[in-house]
């Protein structure tokens, strides 16, 4: 078995439950001082198992010269604001947000946490993501689809340039991921104050939140070597490493208490996001059945979003869709 294992956010539980991974010392990851909202994917039943050692962060880019000539001079700071800018913004060969290029799955994820909305109960075995915000955060996209401010055929393949890139939407929810490909394929937005930046906006007078995705990083149950196994991960998880490893990969570290470095530096995309790891709130997993349900949520989406399904439809399916996967836990 591995000594060290990586995974993706919302894997930790399955795993955990599972026995693939080992307990971490919990004075250990308290002493890290890393933000509650990153420890939260780090636990099953109130003890950790992983941490967070690159993330993935997303949250909304815009164009400041489109908002300029519409003259918006500040981001919306609710939904309903960033509805109304959205439908404003469009119109010309011009989309007011691209909501759906990244993931489907996660971005409704990302707007269910923004209007208050959580995927499970906090032990996991209720599912929660079928409740009034559900269907609030699937309406939020089904009217900016009938306005146009939202456009579902509007998706770029794997490696080209979003509509954002390609200047026909005004806004994109944005993955610090896409850095890279700013750099290698419009470097005129990787250039200081060239993209606006703000954080999804809550809805019920909720706050923003930042989605988080990302590499997490384990012991495995199964070491034979679990001491060295355990050192790795310390060693992995020092501020040097993690400066480092952003280098390499582009992730953002899980704590802005890493020395410079040009990579980081220079990535406006990261510098912002490590300005706001207190609100990385949302995420997916949170059940020890996860795995099972994720890659089912999103033809459900699909279909209401296509009117193949009505909202409570949907929301009944994810619900069903959950129970089963956790009776069989």
């Amino acid at each position: 078995m591995a000594d060290v294992i990586m995974s993706g956010v919302g894997w930790t539980p399955p795993f955990a439950h599972k026995k693939i991974l080992a307990e971490l010392p919990g004075d250990y990851v308290d002493g890290l001082g890393l933000d509650e909202a990153l420890l939260g994917s780090c636990r099953y039943d109130d003890k950790y198992y992983s941490l967070p050692i690159g993330m993935d962060l997303r949250f909304v880019v815009y164009n400041k010269e489109m908002f300029a000539a519409k003259g918006i001079t500040e981001a919306p700071t609710t939904l309903d604001e960033l509805a109304e800018i959205s439908n404003e913004l469009t119109g010309d060969g011009v989309v007011g947000i691209d909501l759906l290029t990244k993931n489907i799955r996660q971005a409704w994820i990302h707007l269910l946490y923004a209007f208050g909305g959580t995927l499970f109960s906090e032990d996991g075995l209720t599912p929660t993501l079928q409740e009034e915000p559900g269907a609030q955060a699937t309406q939020w996209i089904l009217d900016l689809m009938d306005t146009g401010a939202i456009d579902y055929d509007l998706q770029a393949a794997e490696g080209q340039p979003t509509p954002f890139m390609q200047g026909t939407a005004a806004m994109q929810l944005v993955s610090t991921a896409d850095w890279i490909t700013w750099e290698d394929m419009t470097p005129e937005l990787a250039e200081k104050d060239a993209a606006g930046m703000f954080l999804l906006p809550g809805g019920n007078d909720n706050d923003p939140v930042m989605f988080q995705g990302g590499t997490m990083i384990s012991v495995g149950q199964q070491s034979k070597n679990q001491d060295a196994a355990a050192a790795l991960v310390k060693h992995l998880m020092t501020p040097e490493m993690l400066a480092a490893g952003n280098a390499a990969t582009g992730k953002v570290p899980p704590t802005p208490d890493i020395p410079d470095t040009p990579e980081i530096t220079k990535n406006y995309l990261t510098d912002f996001a490590l300005q706001h790891l207190d609100k990385a709130g949302a995420a997916e997993g949170g059940s020890p059945a996860w795995m099972e349900i994720r890659g089912n949520l999103q033809p459900l989406i699909e279909a209401c979003l296509t009117g193949q399904s009505d909202v409570q439809t949907m929301l009944d399916d994810m619900k069903a869709l959950c129970d089963d996967a956790i009776s069989r836990i």
